[in-house]
């Protein structure tokens, strides 16, 4: 076996001639030894990635505000939504069902078959994998028509970021999806449709000589007979 910069296992062609070599030998074992370690080494910057410490001070405090205003009511909504969609009950948390990508891309391809290929259905616990199934889904959301400004970025949900822009990515999905003639559950409320209005050149310019409440009015109260300043005013 020899060693790869990634840290993973490969066979290592060994001539027939070397089998019985020593120093060939004490090579193959020193290189695995190093790639186990190195993966070993991996898998622990890993695990210390997934457990942080918590939250204090001003984070602790700007985490506090944002949950205040946490929409769990509309979580609520897209919770009972997905599930319906893909026909999968919700296990453990929000964040914990949706954070590997797989639901995620159950949703879009319900939604838009074909949007994810197969391959990345397949369970896993490596944090780049998950990543990159989130990185699908949102790329699917975006050729189906869901505005760049509407989409979570990855680390919004795999981090926990941001779970309420999440749930603002899903209500912008259906919303594209029934404007778009898809058949499913409803969510929220149909996306609006473009309303362009034509004005002619005469209602154009009749336009410009009303005056705006911004601007003030020339009714009601007014100094109308009062004198300048300083002056004497007669009374009665």
């Amino acid at each position: 076996l020899r060693r790869t910069g990634f840290g993973f296992l490969f066979p290592y062609k060994v001539e027939k001639s070397n089998l019985c070599c020593i120093k060939c030998i004490n090579r193959v074992v020193v290189d695995c030894s190093s790639s186990l370690h190195y993966f070993n080494n991996q898998l622990e910057h890993q695990n210390k990635m997934a457990h942080r410490a918590e939250k204090s001070g001003i984070a602790a405090d700007l985490e506090k505000k944002k949950m205040e205003v946490y929409p769990f009511e509309d979580e609520a909504k897209a919770i009972t939504w997905i599930e319906t969609v893909v026909d999968e009950k919700m296990e453990d948390n929000f964040h914990a069902w949706l954070k590997d990508g797989i639901v995620l891309c159950k949703l879009i391809n319900e939604i838009a078959p074909g949007s994810v290929a197969q391959k990345f259905f397949k369970p896993t616990t490596m944090p780049f994998k998950q990543m990159e199934r989130i990185g699908v889904f949102l790329d699917g959301a975006k050729k189906y028509g869901v505005s760049e400004k509407d989409c979570f970025v990855t680390l919004d949900l795999f981090e926990a970021n941001d779970l309420s822009q999440v749930i603002a990515t899903l209500f912008a999905l259906d919303r594209k999806a029934h404007k778009l003639g898809w058949d499913g559950p409803l969510l929220s409320p149909k996306e609006a449709d473009q309303n362009i209005r034509e004005f002619s050149e005469e209602t154009l310019a009749e336009g410009k000589k009303i005056i705006g409440l911004q601007a003030g009015s020339n009714t009601g109260a007014s100094q109308s007979g009062m004198g300048a300043p300083g002056t004497r005013r007669h009374i009665n």
